[in-house]
């Protein structure tokens, strides 16, 4: 049985926000960049883009770019969009269908859709050449519950360790057989880390939303996942056979075999570090981030097709100016030079939650450890700095940090020998 606690009653260790540096340097958005969207499973979108052999969507993670493509035997692919002769660009548009083959317009290297380098211009003259050894690379993919996941690492974390909180667990509103009705793109002149932190609590949702807090108080919060990766619980709906519409009544039948109580909450899930899933009894909302700078975030929403319940939510991020509101904690975060309440501030209880994450590379000397403050003394003995939180996130850097290799940062995925 699931069991759910009050963000009230929830631990803090006396939790403390991020430094300003982390938000505004752009140090720091390197390192998340190496550190975390390059070893993390990243939510890319939904199966049903790729759904026919030959279909695929580029992805870009980063300053890499990847052809996630289902192949003529069904399998998913995620192929490194660089040629492995010229590191060429393969494909262009953001979408669309492959017949058998993907060829380089540069020199016409050719390649099928599992990755196989299988046509040379002129082979014969290239001596001891085996196209067996030039297939293109490949980043490792997984499903769940209709959604694209890939990690870049080379030897990730198993897709179902990393999201064994959730696998099982909310099966019963049918999120495979859910198809996208819209999609939204945008940007925001925030940091990533900030918009986390927005999503994670509504302490600020009485001066900043009221048309939400008419229909779901704040106080109703309870949380069932509060460590690891992935945080979040429910807030309950006021009326009987309510939701989150501009009516404030159900905007449609339920979306699967949901329990009376279920059906009386809004369920919210913070998946790090790129997805928010909100889970309604009759809709299901996905963002998804992409930061592009410290100072902008682009999000993808994918949204229901029913305009009641697509309007309220804009409506609720409306309120008062929340879109301008965000941008203005950036900026805050640029001015300075801040307050001590600022840098230093304690976080409600109401806003944080206990978070143990384990960020990185694999290896021991790339780990970002968590642990409630203060540090235990063997953290602090291997180098690693004392813990910050950030709105129930939970950031450690170790003060050094190298690969296999001695390098203090892995080089930029080419993946071409003749460069």
């Amino acid at each position: 049985m699931t069991t759910f606690l009050k963000t009230t009653a929830l631990p803090t260790h006396g939790a403390v926000t991020l430094p300003q540096r982390d938000y505004v340097s752009t140090a720091v958005f390197r390192e998340e960049q190496e550190r975390l969207f390059a070893n993390r499973w990243l939510c890319i979108g939904r199966e049903e883009q790729v759904a026919k052999p030959g279909q695929y969507v580029l992805v870009e993670i980063g300053v890499e770019s990847l052809i996630v493509v289902r192949d003529r035997k069904g399998t998913l692919r995620a192929l490194y969009n660089v040629c492995r002769h010229r590191g060429t660009r393969l494909c262009e548009s953001p979408c669309g269908e492959l017949s058998e083959t993907i060829q380089c317009p540069y020199h016409a290297w050719t390649y099928a859709l599992d990755g196989r380098l299988i046509g040379v211009p002129d082979q014969r003259e290239l001596e001891g050449f085996n196209k067996a050894d030039y297939p293109l690379i490949q980043a490792h993919v997984a499903t769940w519950e209709g959604f694209l996941f890939i990690n870049l690492a080379d030897e990730p974390e198993p897709f179902a360790e990393a999201f064994a909180p959730l696998i099982g667990r909310v099966n019963q509103w049918n999120l495979a057989a859910l198809r996208v009705g819209r999609r939204f793109e945008y940007d925001v002149k925030a940091n990533w880390k900030l918009l986390f932190q927005n999503y994670s609590e509504c302490y600020h949702c009485s001066p900043l939303h009221p048309s939400l807090v008419k229909l779901s108080p704040p106080t109703s919060g309870e949380n069932d996942l509060i460590e690891g990766p992935i945080l979040g619980g429910f807030m309950t709906i006021t009326e009987a056979g309510g939701s989150l519409t501009l009516s404030g009544g159900s905007c449609g039948v339920a979306v699967g075999d949901l329990s009376e109580d279920e059906r009386q909450r809004v369920y919210y899930y913070s998946i790090f570090p790129n997805m928010l899933l909100s889970l309604h009894h009759d809709y299901v909302m996905v963002h998804t981030f992409k930061p592009v700078a410290p100072d902008r975030t682009h999000i993808t929403m994918d949204s229901p097709p029913v305009v009641r319940a697509l309007r309220f939510m804009t409506d609720v991020y409306d309120d008062l100016g929340g879109a301008q509101l965000v941008n203005g904690f950036q900026q805050s975060f640029q001015v300075g030079p801040l307050d001590p309440f600022m840098t230093g501030l304690v976080a409600m209880k109401i806003d944080t939650s206990p978070y143990l994450v384990q960020i990185g590379d694999w290896k021991p000397s790339m780990d970002f450890i968590v642990s409630p403050a203060p540090m235990p003394a063997d953290q602090l003995a291997l180098g690693r700095k004392p813990v910050a939180w950030s709105g129930g996130f939970a950031f450690v850097i170790p003060t050094t940090a190298r690969n296999k290799d001695g390098a203090v940062w892995r080089p930029v995925k080419s993946h071409s020998p003749f460069l």
